[in-house]
């Protein structure tokens, strides 16, 4: 950023961080800036007519001589001048230097090389950022003795403990090992828990562990998993497969253990044995099996959606039996499949046949015709959507005869507001609303004003003779 006091202020664009507040500074306002990516030139326009040209690394050639020679310390202060070398190649040399240095000289701490490790700092110790580094480093080692005794003696609680206070430690092979030693003993608590007569022994491996709160969490969740695994196994015998599939669900474990694949394979039995039913006809069986897949979460929608369809297919053919047309129609509109079978065939002709005669009749207005062509649909609740779309047609051919016989205005009014209040607004009636108006200018009926109702809510309560009373 360039400023009117003649200040270049530099950000770090990926961490938002600035870098330097006067990283230069001219006489003039800055009025424009041009950075040259091939050349790393930073180009500034100012105020009185002047380009000044500056090398973004200047600095850069005298740094790699400073490296060379090892004189650590005047990097730091070519770098002080210059804050956007840290962004070179030849400065990221220098880092990768002090990382492998500074990984040496902590291994030489953990083997209690002090000598050794201050050998290795000796060439950072008058760059100041590094020699921070190095003292804390230093002082953070002088327990390191301790926490190897502790290890070694197994008073873990204690090792532990410095190794919170220090986390540097967590990188050393000490604390590695304590780790791979914890991480073994915790499996073997895991495998020994869920056996009623090792349970004991998980509680013992895990002893010298209690109290410590980065493992008192793993500790509680091993020792729950006894509980747990009581509770599975019991509801196994019960047959409460719905409380297995929730502790399944909440304990991932579960599913490696034997008893879970034992219950599988007795859920897959089931599904093919619904299915075998299906493919007989015996529905009833088969609904009763699929009520208790149910319980199983690996098949639950599968089931559920089997069992609708089921359900429909027995309450459509006990509806044929007792006569129930109503509900006959209103289970193929669940399952499109019974309108394959010859009963849903048969419904579906006489259906075809009734509605053309019913179109016949709503063709020319007669509400009446409609009536006596759709009388046996009149109870059947999944047959409103399309009688409420015969009727609709019957009413409009009402109103478009009302408008060619000249009927006063206010009947069609009347008229148009009734067929919106049971049908709603459509393509059809604003239609017919514009031809309304086209006749009848100087009507103030406004559609959107209108009370509105929908094809959806219409009933065949709803029905009357004429759309203009």
């Amino acid at each position: 950023m360039g400023t009117q006091l003649g200040y270049v202020i530099v950000y770090d664009l990926n961490t938002y961080e600035l870098i330097s507040a006067k990283y230069l500074k001219i006489t003039s306002p800055i009025t424009s800036l041009v950075f040259d990516g091939e050349d790393d030139t930073l180009m500034l326009g100012t105020e009185d007519g002047f380009i000044i040209q500056y090398d973004i690394y200047e600095g850069a050639d005298t740094l790699k001589d400073l490296l060379r020679e090892k004189e650590f310390a005047l990097v730091q202060k070519i770098v002080d001048i210059n804050p956007l070398l840290v962004y070179t190649e030849i400065y990221s040399l220098l880092t990768n230097f002090w990382q492998k240095s500074l990984e040496k000289a902590k291994i030489a701490l953990q083997k209690g090389d002090k000598a050794k490790a201050m050998l290795i700092f000796g060439q950072f110790k008058h760059m100041p950022s590094k020699n921070k580094v190095i003292q804390k480093l230093i002082k953070d080692y002088t327990e390191f003795p301790k926490f190897v005794q502790f290890a070694k003696e197994g008073k873990l609680a204690l090792a532990y403990g410095l190794a919170n206070r220090f986390p540097i430690y967590k990188e050393s092979a000490t604390y590695k090992a304590l780790e791979q030693r914890w991480k073994k003993a915790f499996a073997q608590a895991q495998k020994y828990v869920l056996d009623p007569k090792t349970a004991p022994l998980a509680k013992e491996i895990l002893a010298p562990y209690r109290g410590m709160s980065e493992k008192t969490k793993f500790i509680q969740e091993v020792l729950s998993k006894a509980e747990i695994y009581k509770r599975f196994r019991s509801a196994i015998a019960k047959k409460e497969f719905k409380i297995c599939s929730e502790l399944i669900k909440q304990n991932a474990f579960l599913r490696e253990l034997p008893e879970y694949e034992n219950l599988m394979k007795f859920a897959d039995s089931l599904y093919v044995k619904s299915h075998k039913f299906m493919q007989e006809g015996d529905i009833h069986s088969a609904i009763k099996i699929l009520r208790v897949l149910q319980d199983f979460e690996e098949f639950k929608d599968e089931a559920r959606n089997f069992m609708i369809d089921l359900e429909a297919k027995a309450k459509f053919f006990n509806a044929l039996r007792d006569g129930d047309m109503a509900t006959a129609f209103d289970m193929m509109a669940v399952s499109e499949d019974l309108m394959q079978t010859k009963d849903g065939v048969s419904l579906q002709q006489m259906w075809n046949s009734d509605l053309q005669r019913a179109n016949a009749a709503a063709a020319s207005g007669n509400i009446q015709g409609v009536k006596t062509a759709m009388q046996k649909y009149m109870q059947i609740s999944s047959k409103y959507a399309a009688l409420a779309t015969i009727f609709a047609f019957t009413y409009k051919v009402q109103l478009e005869d009302a408008l060619q016989q000249d009927v006063e205005r206010q009947k069609i009014e009347n008229g148009i507001k009734n067929y919106i209040v049971n049908f709603g607004l459509s393509e059809q009636i604003e239609a017919f609303y514009n031809l309304f108006k086209d006749m009848y200018p100087e009507t103030k009926l406004n559609l959107e004003l209108l009370k509105k109702g929908s094809f959806s809510m219409w009933r065949p309560s709803m029905i009357v003779d004429s759309i203009l009373d």
